[in-house]
């Protein structure tokens, strides 16, 4: 070969085989990562995947190539087989056996087993406050339509003016039908009252401090001290009400009892003729203003004299004050909302969505859940509570008992757990609301 030649030769590079494809040491790396992590749990299956081991690992001891195709068969095998878990997990340090997953995994389920019951004892706060609050508005509303004091009136007016006790026959019967009638309103008042009140005393959440009850109790220490006209009494008993919203009271309560002074026999007291004898301030005043104060006192004084031995209350007017209860059913109105359309669904979605997480950090066959993760499935799994009792309400929109509400709340929980179903409902109405639009505006075209 002469000198031309070889120059030719040596400025012409050399032909080199492509390089492949396929990283056989790589593969093997993942094979017995995967096959370390399936013997562990026991899927290795028929075996196919250990004999490929020990092929790669006599290949690899006589400097020989081993079968890219037979690793990665029993790659894929593997992988199958320890699904849920995938190798990115395994690469990623998401290995469930590994020491330090298993320490940090104690330490979650210690963390969601305390926010699991604090969330049940939400739940269980709401459910029962929801109970009472439903009961309570049932109870203002029938308090509103049995109107006492009116009734009272009308029986204070016929005992007075027919004098039926004197006249026996269907006038006296009549008059022990509505007397009979009133003792038992007023019994049933009672409880009425205590189903009210409990209602107005809940609160949105069990450590909230509810002032009322402190209220209450300045109301009875303080109340002996509180002095009240008797021509206020009277007047706000005649207008079926003893205060606004901002002072209320119990009405079977102690407070609410010494709030307002008790009758005397002066202020009852009767001339010859029967009439109710007025105060000397107020016998100045004129004629009808008069008559009007007498016969608010006769009111007063017949329920005192007449109608209170009967039911064993310790004031007349304990039993006839309506004392603004109507103000009182927005307010209930609006908090069983907020429970029912809100908050429980809320609560409900996140129990669904920490006993899955519970069970994901406890499992040895699914990937160790990291914290942010698992923080964002538990609030996600709130608000697909919330938007399945949106659902819910549409569908349902006459509720009456707490036994038919549980039935959005048990979709909010079962929502929370399975939150990926929800997703992909949603997923796949948001493509029909594209294909609709497109076809919409290709028809337009």
């Amino acid at each position: 070969m002469d000198t031309q030649d070889k120059r030719d030769t040596l400025a012409t590079p050399a032909k080199t085989d492509p390089p492949s494809i396929m990283d056989v040491a790589a593969l093997g790396s993942d094979l017995r990562l995967a096959a370390a992590y399936a013997a562990r749990i026991g899927v290795l299956g028929d075996g196919k995947a250990l004999e490929t081991l020990d092929e790669l690992e006599q290949s690899w001891r006589s400097d020989a190539d081993p079968s890219a195709r037979s690793i990665t068969l029993a790659l894929a095998e593997v992988t199958r087989a320890i699904a849920p878990m995938t190798l990115a997990d395994l690469r990623s340090g998401r290995d469930p056996f590994e020491p330090k997953n298993q320490r940090r995994a104690r330490g979650l389920q210690l963390c969601l087993a305390v926010f699991a019951l604090i969330t049940m004892l939400m739940i269980g706060h709401s459910m029962q406050s929801l109970r009472i609050e439903k009961a309570g508005l049932k109870a203002m509303e029938q308090l509103q339509a049995m109107q006492p004091t009116q009734k009272s009136i009308a029986l204070r007016k016929m005992a007075q003016l027919e004098d039926p006790l004197r006249n026996p026959g269907s006038t006296a019967d009549l008059y022990r039908q509505k007397l009979g009638e009133w003792v038992a309103m007023y019994q049933t008042r009672q409880i009425l009252d205590t189903q009210s009140d409990a209602a107005r005393m809940t609160s949105m959440f069990p450590w909230e401090v509810n002032f009322e009850s402190a209220k209450e109790w300045l109301v009875e220490r303080f109340a002996a001290q509180a002095k009240a006209p008797p021509l206020a009494v009277l007047a706000s008993l005649a207008n079926g009400e003893a205060g606004s919203a901002d002072n209320l009271t119990p009405l079977h309560s102690d407070a609410a009892a010494a709030a307002v002074p008790a009758p005397t026999a002066e202020f009852c007291q009767r001339d010859d003729k029967g009439a109710i004898v007025l105060s000397l301030s107020e016998t100045k005043r004129p004629g009808w203003m008069k008559n009007v104060v007498g016969d608010l006192a006769e009111d007063f004084c017949f329920r005192d004299e007449v109608l209170r031995p009967m039911t064993g209350a310790r004031y007349a007017y304990s039993a006839d004050q309506d004392v603004g209860r109507g103000s009182f059913i927005p307010l209930i109105e609006s908090r069983i909302s907020m429970r029912s359309d809100w908050f429980l669904p809320f609560w409900f979605g996140c129990l669904g969505a920490i006993i899955f997480v519970m069970r994901n950090v406890a499992s040895i066959r699914t990937p160790a859940m990291e914290l942010f993760p698992m923080f964002m499935r538990i609030s996600l799994g709130g608000v697909a509570g919330i938007v399945i009792g949106w659902f819910s309400t549409a569908a349902l929109p006459a509720l009456e008992s707490t036994g038919a509400l549980s039935v959005p709340f048990a979709l909010a929980f079962l929502t929370g757990y399975a939150i990926d179903a929800l997703f992909g409902v949603l997923d796949r109405m948001s493509r029909v609301a594209q294909g609709v639009s497109a076809a919409a505006g290709a028809g337009k075209a």
